[in-house]
């Protein structure tokens, strides 16, 4: 699977590793573990030393310590994470690993959230963002919202900012997000740990003269700076591999780029133009005549070598009947 690989892969980790006192744990082991673990599950994405270096990094930052070290056994050295273990069997509560109730998760709040259950068929859970980071004047929430569906398990949004996603219809498997029907706690705060260490797309910077009908503008304020941005409407925002946008914005700033350059070039060469003297403005418009003339006697040449060959072929036809005849 190509798309959200990155989601998955942190995911997987979240759910069978933590940060630890001591020990460490080999990357190539890592790798071997998420293989076998993709020979049982439906899910196909990245299984690389190079991908999970990476949700390695971006999940747990300086708390994990990588160096090379000597593999065991073998005169062969290999990347190594200090302080990163696995989850072990006897250190499980197995209560964590049963599916919970709605009533359950309705009393259930992970770390870092506050619970907002304003619905009987809804939980919300709720992150405040620091007050220096504010969208349209707002405070910047990230939610993680479940519905409660009588015919399926319940479905799953996050939101974050103004813009809202449903994991299901943005094409997120589920099965490798909940193993069950209703979710585990275990697997509540491996989900709810990713939200809220998740860098979102939040769009791109764009001027409002060029900011086109798919999009909406926003202002951002981080760290008391304010940014005018322009989001796609149909922002997923999740981002793939290393990039800061999401599949839809990209779509949309490279088609802005395009339309910004061509502005600049037009508003150039209007001010070349004003900046002319007559005689300048005399060479440049015969100039413009020549090419004009020399483009019109390349497509008359053009057509008429078409009408020679034309001629050629039906006189040739004719001599091919005439020989039937």
């Amino acid at each position: 699977m190509g798309r959200f690989h990155k989601f998955y892969t942190k995911l997987w980790l979240l759910n069978n590793y933590c940060v630890g006192d001591s020990g460490y744990t080999v990357l190539s082991d890592v790798v071997k573990h998420l293989e076998n673990h993709q020979q049982r599950s439906q899910v196909k994405y990245p299984c690389n030393a190079l991908s999970l270096g990476i949700a390695i990094n971006e999940l747990w930052g300086d708390r994990v310590n990588s160096q090379r070290c000597r593999v065991a056994g073998t005169t062969q050295k290999s990347k190594a994470y200090y302080n990163l273990c696995r989850y072990e069997s006897e250190n499980i509560n197995l209560d964590d690993l049963c599916p919970m109730s709605w009533d359950a998760l309705r009393a259930f709040c992970p770390a870092g959230f506050s619970n907002n259950s304003l619905k009987d068929g809804t939980i919300t859970w709720v992150k405040i963002s620091p007050s220096n980071n504010t969208v349209n004047g707002c405070r910047v929430l990230t939610e993680i919202s479940m519905t409660q569906d009588a015919n399926k398990a319940p479905s799953v949004a996050v939101k974050h900012g103004t813009h809202l996603v449903n994991l299901e219809k943005l094409g997120i498997d589920m099965s490798a997000v909940f193993t069950n029907e209703y979710p585990s706690v275990s697997e509540i705060k491996a989900f709810s740990c990713l939200i809220s260490t998740t860098i979102f797309c939040t769009g791109f910077e764009c001027e409002d003269n060029i900011i086109p009908d798919t999009c909406s503008k926003e202002t951002w304020k981080v760290s008391n700076v304010n940014t005018d941005k322009a989001r796609s409407k149909t922002c997923e925002l999740l981002c793939d591999t290393r990039k800061d946008y999401c599949n839809q914005c990209i779509q949309v700033k490279k088609s802005v780029n395009k339309k910004r350059k061509r502005h600049e070039n037009n508003g150039n060469k209007s001010k070349r133009i004003k900046e002319m003297n007559i005689d300048e403005l005399r060479e440049c418009l015969l100039t413009e005549k020549k090419l004009r003339h020399n483009a019109e006697m390349r497509e008359k040449n053009l057509r008429a070598k078409l009408d020679s060959k034309m001629t050629e072929i039906e006189d040739e036809n004719d001599d091919l009947n005439s020989c039937d005849n």
